[in-house]
């Protein structure tokens, strides 16, 4: 996808006539919960024409994405991480110096902690195994996106913040948060729309751009200095 042009299908959607997924997983992250953070997100959708519908995703098929996902993810991170460091000329070479430099001010550097980064300076997977494990649940993660929006007549599915992060990332299919606003506490939050199938990103770039000129929240946050 390097070199795409991802700006040219923008105003090329209308939210009208979509039908949008929401996903619940019993026990995990349930419709109601989803429905009260999405509200606006969906007055948004159904005032433009879309349709949401609640969609039930079996808790087996969630957990075999996410049983000890841990290692996996941390399996390859340094090896891939020194390759990136390596192509961009940065000033560190290794994750191990990330770790390092994010422990001179946890609090500042890592303020949620970074137990995955150092999982991933010493739990180094077998590559054979990574790819094996990544492509069992590539699979999975496809077939259980795919079924859910072909038995529900999908264009898209939505979901609340990240809560959807592991389906999407496993399947390898795009997935754009667009802000929806804060809540009383001023945490903000976002829609998060994801793609059907892989390479679709032009396409669910449009969707979302469509929702974010209807929601209209156009205010530039301060980030500071």
């Amino acid at each position: 996808m390097h070199g795409s042009d991802f700006t040219r299908d923008l105003g090329s959607v209308s939210l009208a006539g979509l039908r949008v997924g929401l996903p619940s997983v019993a026990g995990y992250f349930d419709p109601e919960t989803s429905t009260r953070g999405l509200a606006r997100a969906i007055d948004v959708l159904e005032n433009a024409g879309a349709t949401v519908v609640p969609t039930e995703i079996e808790e087996a098929a969630l957990l075999s994405i996410y049983h000890n996902y841990k290692p996996l993810l941390a399996g390859s991170m340094a090896a891939d991480l020194a390759d990136y460091f390596a192509a961009t000329d940065a000033p560190i070479a290794t994750l191990a110096e990330v770790v390092t430099f994010n422990n001179q001010d946890l609090a500042k550097y890592a303020p949620y902690g970074q137990d995955l980064l150092e999982l991933a300076v010493t739990d180094v997977m077998d590559p054979a195994e990574h790819t094996r494990q990544s492509e069992l649940r590539r699979a999975t993660a496809q077939t259980i996106i795919r079924q859910t929006a072909r038995e529900h007549q999908l264009n898209v599915i939505l979901s609340f913040d990240n809560l959807f992060s592991l389906f999407y990332a496993a399947a390898g299919t795009p997935a754009v948060v667009v802000p929806i606003g804060a809540d009383e506490s001023g945490q903000p939050h976002g829609a998060t729309f994801v793609g059907i199938e892989t390479g679709t990103d032009a396409h669910l770039l449009a969707i979302a751009y469509a929702f974010e000129q209807a929601i209209g929240l156009g205010a530039v946050p301060d980030l500071g200095d």
